[in-house]
């Protein structure tokens, strides 16, 4: 596993008093986790990683996240997953 960047933790991005995404990274990859709204279908989800973009959102809707990126992507070995949670986890 890359080492990771300090702190060992996912950062929150917080818009409005609402969580938005989480993520962490390490030297080589970044990893984001979002979570659906409570009764969106999975197959509604939509996310388009570009070189320099990335959107995510619900389809039929303005993407929720919609951002220029600092530094440019690796589009060909950049991908998305769509996780289920185990509720008894969440406790």
């Amino acid at each position: 596993m890359a080492e990771k960047l300090a702190p060992e933790k996912r950062h929150t991005f917080v818009h409005n008093g609402q969580k938005v995404f989480e993520w962490d990274q390490t030297l080589e990859e970044v990893n984001m986790y979002i979570e659906l709204p409570k009764g969106v279908p999975t197959k509604l989800f939509r996310c388009t990683i570009k070189a320099s973009h990335v959107e995510v959102g619900i389809c039929g809707n303005p993407p929720y996240l919609n951002h220029d990126l600092t530094h440019p992507v690796k589009t060909d070995s950049s991908f998305w997953t769509i996780g289920l949670i185990d509720e008894s986890d969440c406790s």
